[in-house]
Formats: C-alpha cells, structure tokens, sequence
C-alpha cells in the first residue's frame, strides 16, 4: 500500500484478517505504521447485490395458492420446501398442493417418493443481476427428481404468464433429462410487461408439451413474483390515420400494436375484406383481391416492439411480429418479407428478411432490426404468394401493411 504523502519513508499500511461474516459482509483490520508509531483499527465492509434489491424467498400465497414473492428482487426462490413432493404421493405429499395458481392444474398421485417424478423447487432470477423489469432476460431454474428406471422418459416443460391473476401461459422450452435423481434444469426467457408475473414447471412421464396435463406421474407448480413497472412510457395501440391511411401509433411507447382487427383480412377479397384497405402510406401500394378469407394469403396482424422493454429511440433492437394466414394447400409456397423506413411521412424502404413459413394456418413470424433516427417511422410486412421479395408487388394474393409508431430524438 502506497505510505501517505506526508508519512517518512519507512511508514507503512497493511490490511489483513479478512473474512466474510455472511454474503456480502466482510470484516477486515488495517494497521498503519510509521518510525515507531502503531495504530490498529478493525473496519467492516457490506456489499449489497449489484443494482438489485437482493434475492427474495417465496412465501405460500393463500390468494392465488402458490409460491409467490411480492417483493421485487433480482431472484424469487420457493426455496427447498414449499413445493418438495406431488400431490398426495406416497412418502412425499407436497405442502399446499398442488401448488398452480387458484388450484387450477391438479398433480398426479401415483408413485413414491423419489422413486418416482416430482419437481421439488423452482426458481427464477435476472442473469445481470438487477431486479425484475420488462426486457429483462431471467433463467428459470426448476429442481425435479427425475425417475432412475428410465431417465429419457422424462420430460420438464417451462411456461411463462405476464399476468399471475389471469394466467396465459406462454411456452418457453422441454428439457429432456439424460441421467435419474435430483437435478437442476434450466432454461432463460425475456420477461415481458406485468407487474405481477408467473412461470410453471411441469415436470411428466412421457406424454407431450402442455401447460396442464392429467398423467399420473405429472407434477405442475408455479412460482409468483413482482416485476417493476417500466419506467417512461408502456405499450400503444395503433389507431387509423386518417392522413397517411395506416395504424399509427402517435405516443412514443415500448411498443406498438395494430391489435387484432386494424389489419384483418385483404383488400376486398371474398369473407375478409380488410378495413381501410389497402393499409399502405397514402395508399401507396395496393393488395391483391384472389382467394377466399383463411383460405388463401392475408397478413391479419403487426407489432414492433424493444427487445429490452424501453421506449422507441435511435439504435434500440427492435422485433416485428407479422400474424399471416398462410396457404394451407402449399404453405412453402408462402413468403414474408419485412421492410422499415425512417421516415414515414416520406418513406424510402430498406429491407429487412424474409420469412418462409413451412406450416399453414396463422401464426407468428417475427424478425429483429435496429431503429435509425426519425421521430416517426414505419415497417411494412408484404405476404406474397410466390414472386420474388420486394416492397410492393402486384401478385393476386399479396397483402401489404403498414405500422406507423412514434420514436423518441
């Protein structure tokens, strides 16, 4: 240690004995010396948890009767007992069973006790060590006892609710065990808006992915945990512009939603005429009018939203989420192609990928890209039958879309 600017030159400082009381308190003793003075002094020093509020212990919530942590913290534990066993089993009943929110997914009751399938803790926390918020990524960490007679028979799947007091469950992954007993299985996801949020475990003996099943060895548990509010401004609804003859969102948000009607359907085509059709900038580029409605070829829904949950600005990442209808008859025959402009009062489109969906029916194809500078800008999602990608086309069954949305200087 460097001697004091005003100490000789024989004068030192030493800092020995440390030790660490409990996580993140740590005691420690400094001695100084200069000539033939010695002066001793025993100091303490608490580190608190980087940006967070700490991890917090689950506590049974009579309400929803799960596992739930009302604090917000950087983790939320139900810990090694609240959720040990299945149901009623032999040798392991668990506490409060069967542990899913207002009791709605039962447990099976067959088997013993770590003899056969249970999930005996769940965990979840933020992989930067911050507290709960919307855009963070989190790792789920569930402790199942995985059946020793046959481990590749068992199977653990993950879900996530944005909201805990009227769950949709949203599937987030199947982990697969290879080897028997207790084990820690992991997966990470995105949190989204909610203040109250939920994940569930359900841990099965063979069967397929669902966020509630009915097999004997099934065991479902949930874990509660309060997120924070997002800070600035949260997510918007586009409503039609009457002046640029698209959804518009005109509040800067975290994102922006055409919502499940603006956009439904295809120009005049036959059962889906689409509202205000054709829904591009000034009526820039029209749709075809070929086929029947979720029969063949329509783009029903867009959303742009921040992968990290702030509000729009220059340089944030950003995800498109178009919803087509995709040709049943020949669904590879099907493409997405998805553009942005700076600015939407007189866009230039850039273009951003195309999507080739391999299945038929709605669903949700989504892609990433960074916003540039422009206070107001827009995407374009053409679905096209065939052709080649461009951002407006004159195939029979094509439908172009825009999304106006507000983004901050």
């Amino acid at each position: 240690v460097t001697p004091p600017a005003n100490g000789s030159a024989n004068s030192t400082l030493t800092v020995s004995a440390i030790t660490t009381a409990s996580t993140g308190n740590f005691n420690f003793q400094v001695q100084g010396v200069s000539g033939a003075l010695t002066r001793t002094a025993a100091l303490s020093l608490t580190v608190n948890p980087t940006g967070g509020s700490g991890a917090q212990n689950a506590v049974f919530d009579s309400v929803l009767q799960v596992p739930k942590c009302g604090t917000v913290g950087i983790s939320c534990d139900s810990g090694a007992a609240l959720v040990l066993g299945r149901d009623t089993m032999s040798g392991g009943a668990e506490p409060n069973q069967p542990n899913t929110i207002n009791d709605s997914c039962a447990d099976g009751t067959s088997g013993t006790f770590h003899g056969d399938e249970s999930n005996d803790r769940l965990k979840v926390s933020t992989v930067d060590g911050t507290n709960f918020a919307p855009g963070k990524v989190v790792r789920i960490d569930a402790t199942p006892w995985v059946w020793t007679g046959g481990p590749t028979s068992d199977h653990l799947d993950l879900y996530f609710a944005a909201n805990a007091n009227s769950p949709v469950w949203t599937y987030i992954t199947t982990i697969n065990p290879t080897v028997g007993g207790a084990q820690t299985l992991s997966a990470t996801y995105t949190l989204p808006t909610g203040a109250l949020q939920a994940v569930r475990a359900r841990f099965r003996y063979n069967g397929s992915a669902a966020a509630c099943g009915t097999g004997a060895y099934d065991d479902h548990d949930d874990l509660v945990f309060a997120v924070n509010s997002p800070t600035g401004p949260g997510p918007q609804n586009a409503a039609f512009d009457t002046v640029l003859q698209a959804p518009k969102c005109a509040t800067v948000g975290i994102s922006c939603d055409s919502g499940a009607a603006l956009l439904l359907g295809r120009d005049t085509m036959s059962g889906g005429a689409e509202p205000n059709q054709p829904n591009t900038i000034n009526d820039s580029c029209a749709d075809g009018t070929s086929g029947t409605f979720h029969g063949d070829e329509s783009n029903d829904r867009l959303k742009v939203s921040t992968t990290d949950g702030s509000a729009f600005a220059p340089g944030k990442t950003v995800r498109i989420d178009a919803t087509p209808w995709v040709w049943t008859g020949g669904p590879t025959s099907d493409h997405l192609d998805l553009y942005f402009a700076a600015n939407a009062n007189s866009p230039v489109w850039t273009y951003i990928t195309t999507i080739n969906p391999t299945v038929g029916g709605a669903q949700t194809l989504s892609a990433t890209y960074t916003l540039p500078t422009g206070t107001l800008q827009a995407v374009r999602a053409r679905f096209r039958y065939n052709g080649a990608a461009a951002s407006c086309g004159t195939g029979a069954y094509d439908d172009h879309d825009d999304l106006i949305f507000a983004v901050n200087p």
